[in-house]
């Protein structure tokens, strides 16, 4: 810390004040800005006896003179202070000769924990802080942002209550494209192969048996890997994580694109290794154009799928994956049932429901059903298109059938269904009812425009379902004030 703090001018005071910052904490993201109120946590050394904060705002000077204000102790060497303003830079002391480094401060409530004990200039890592009966211990991906479409992220959390009680988990993104990956359940993990490419926001949400609470958050930015000139891994099927039945070959297939250099070729080399006694069961010495591996896991337990690729420029990535053995019967149970569109969704929206079973004797058939009504009777076909045309509040549930006419059930998916207000006539949605409205309407009756679900509605002028050349005739009086 500087030994003296310039003032500040008014102008940059209010554009330090009003700046907004995003910052990436133990695989959290946090879009915060310093604020008077927040409060800052500090997990105090074994060796400090107090603890005191200092806090200024960027190039001005601290509210109070060192060492700062003491802290309180929450327990747990835990001690919490309370920003007096948008002071957004922090020094944690014991007021003997040991402090941290100049900290900067994004805003929330946040807990730094030190990296070592005592010293100067100690550095360390902010983190989300739940003060809420139910708190995040992990959070995080397999794999750090960004990546490219169709790569199998592994997304994990953990979290415990302080009742004790189980933990239930959800995990959805939003962004370039919303969906719920997993309904609540006690998984603790889900893999996500994002189809588009563009920025996202992963967030979980950890509830306990009471229906206590908390969520966290990342930024996430997917790539398109149509021209990339280098190797691109994605996975492996099946995904990292999967079981396989002992005894019974398995074929494992890589996932990758990219090396478009050269002669555009990608070339592979994979070892099949069982993790127990590191005996390799399959895979090549040298390089080649397979990408398809098979092996029978000969006992129960992990085998490691370790793959190699490499484009003609000899640029090469690598990967790990594991896969696990049972000679166990898997029971038949739905491994995930998603929606292409989180809740709330508007009056007129399309959403894909995609369901995946495991474990029984495939083949597997699926069967949906929107509030107790089935929409789509047993069949290969693991996805459901469903349309919302009204406003309400609607449950869509899934029952797989395996080959053995076992079936299984999951949580359903619950969907809020906003009905969208809108004016008669008003074709354009710009709150008025206009010449151009009518002319808009004209040109969608002869199918020369398309309209979305809430346009067909304002421009159905006679109400009779259909939009036609007399609902634009009746616009047009309307506009003019004849009718």
């Amino acid at each position: 810390m500087e030994n003296a703090k310039k003032p500040i001018s008014l102008v940059l005071a209010l554009v330090l004040a009003l700046s907004a910052f995003f910052v990436v904490c133990a695989g959290a993201v946090v879009d915060a800005s310093a604020a008077a109120g927040d409060v800052i946590y500090f997990k105090k050394p074994a060796s400090w006896n107090s603890v005191y904060c200092y806090v200024w705002e960027k190039d001005g000077e601290g509210s109070v003179a060192w060492p700062g204000t003491e802290m309180t102790d929450e327990g747990d060497d835990i001690y919490s202070f309370t920003m007096p303003g948008n002071e957004n830079m922090v020094i944690f002391n014991n007021n003997s000769g040991s402090q941290t480094a100049d900290l900067t401060f994004q805003g929330g409530d946040m807990l730094f924990t030190p990296s070592s004990d005592s010293g100067n200039g100690i550095n360390g890592n902010w983190e989300p802080y739940e003060t809420g009966p139910v708190k995040f211990t992990s959070f995080g991906t397999s794999l750090e942002s960004p990546q490219y479409k169709d790569t199998q992220i592994n997304i994990f959390a953990s979290a415990e209550s302080e009742n004790g009680s189980a933990i239930e988990y959800q995990f959805s993104v939003s962004g370039a494209e919303s969906r719920v990956l997993q309904n609540y359940s006690s998984s603790t993990n889900v893999y996500w192969s994002p189809a588009v490419a563009g920025e996202y926001v992963i967030t979980v949400t950890a509830r306990d048996a009471q229906g206590n609470e908390v969520s966290r958050s990342m930024d996430y930015t997917i790539k398109d890997d149509a021209t990339e000139s280098r190797p691109v891994l994605k996975g492996i099927t099946p995904a990292g994580g999967s079981t396989v039945q002992t005894g019974q070959r398995a074929s494992v297939d890589v996932i990758a694109s990219g090396g478009m250099t050269g002669t555009n070729l990608l070339f592979y080399k994979v070892a099949i290794t069982q993790q127990s006694t590191q005996q390799v069961v399959n895979g090549d010495v040298y390089y080649s154009l397979n990408d398809t591996y098979s092996f029978t896991p000969a006992q129960d337990g992990t085998y490691n799928v370790t793959v190699y690729v490499q484009n003609s420029s000899n640029i090469t990535v690598s990967n790990t994956y594991e896969l696990f053995a049972t000679s166990s019967a898997a029971d038949l149970l739905i491994q995930s049932f998603t929606s292409s569109k989180t809740s709330p969704i508007n009056a007129g929206d399309s959403v894909t429901f995609t369901a995946q079973a495991t474990g029984g004797t495939e083949p597997y058939e699926y069967q949906f059903a929107v509030n107790n009504v089935v929409q789509q009777s047993y069949s290969s076909k693991q996805t459901f298109d469903w349309t919302a045309n009204a406003g309400g509040t609607y449950t869509i549930a899934v029952t797989a059938r395996d080959a053995e006419g076992k079936t299984a059930t999951t949580d359903a998916i619950s969907i809020t269904v906003l009905e969208e207000e809108y004016i008669l006539g008003d074709a354009d949605g710009d709150e008025k009812v206009t010449l151009i409205d009518a002319i808009l309407i004209q040109r969608a009756s002869i199918g020369l425009v398309t309209l979305t679900n809430t346009q067909m509605k304002a421009a159905d002028f006679d109400q009779n379902g259909t939009v036609e050349l007399q609902d634009a005739l009746m616009v047009q009086k309307r506009a003019l004030a004849i009718i």
